[in-house]
């Protein structure tokens, strides 16, 4: 309810903007699509169309303001899978959004998006990769989460997607996991049940993950890993690139998952189920 009311302010505030172009228009053309992919609501987004040819038919409009409404196009062409213009968009932002972040996304995810659009696997998968170093650097959760469905999601929906060997079923599985940890902790709850959703496709398409004991799945198992090695909750979120709050969660997780009270329960249970080895015997 708070959201619809703060992009119903931003569509007001644009409607008062009477000439352009200004960063109403820049702001509306780049948000209004991201709220859509996030809702599922397209129905305004002839208004950021309309916001970002404002910024864009003029020599005026400033750089960033530009590359604001090139992204607000760029997500327009992924929800109408407009092959086209997601094609035009990629070839004028492919080097100037890279490793940066535009208001709330990264530009190297809007990429990926592209390139799916576009049927290019390979690219995406590249950009995927990119989004996901720069977030990680950056420690930019809400767009690390966003950028672990949106890369499972290609994998799984390409028909050029390899998908079916164990290594893929693994990256995928591990990019729902690390969504879903992030999700959770933040309250995503769209992107959470989403990942669900996805993670009922994954088990469809490419089979059960392997199994773990207790139910624990194969980010718990690293993480068990390293706490039966000493390390520390930091320097597991170091090893692993994850914040520290989502290392907790994890083993918040596997405690109540294998009735550990403490580390050295947990090291004990990881030794006793040979979970150090890569293919626990169960």
């Amino acid at each position: 309810d708070n959201g619809d009311r703060d992009l119903e302010a931003l569509v007001g505030n644009l409607r008062l903007s009477t000439t352009g172009p200004r960063y109403d228009h820049g702001s509306a053309a780049l948000l209004i699509p991201v709220v859509a992919r996030i809702s599922g609501a397209v129905d305004q987004l002839y208004i950021a169309e309309g916001a970002a040819e404002t910024v864009l038919s003029t020599k005026i409009a400033t750089p960033f303001l530009s590359r604001l409404a090139g992204l607000g196009l760029a997500l327009i062409a992924v929800h109408r899978e407009d092959v086209d213009m997601a094609r035009e968009q990629y070839v004028s932002l492919s080097i100037a959004v890279r490793a940066k972040i535009f208001l709330n996304i990264v530009g190297d995810r809007v990429l990926g998006l592209l390139a799916r659009t576009m049927g290019d696997l390979d690219q995406a998968t590249a950009h995927f990769e990119d989004a996901l170093a720069f977030c990680r650097m950056a420690r930019f959760q809400p767009e690390h989460a966003w950028a672990c469905y949106d890369y499972a999601d290609t994998l799984l929906h390409s028909p050029k997607s390899l998908g079916r060997t164990v290594g893929d079923r693994s990256n995928v599985n591990s990019l729902l996991d690390e969504a879903l940890a992030i999700s959770g902790e933040l309250g995503m709850r769209p992107l959470t049940e989403r990942v669900r959703v996805l993670q009922e496709l994954a088990t469809r398409q490419l089979g059960p993950e392997p199994a773990y004991p207790d139910g624990l799945t194969k980010r718990e198992v690293e993480v068990l890993r390293l706490i039966a090695t000493g390390l520390s909750n930091r320097e597991i979120g170091t090893e692993l690139v994850l914040s520290t709050r989502t290392v907790e969660r994890h083993i918040t997780n596997i405690y109540g998952k294998i009735s550990a009270r403490g580390r050295a329960d947990a090291t004990a249970y990881a030794l006793g189920h040979q979970v150090l080895r890569d293919n626990p015997n169960l």
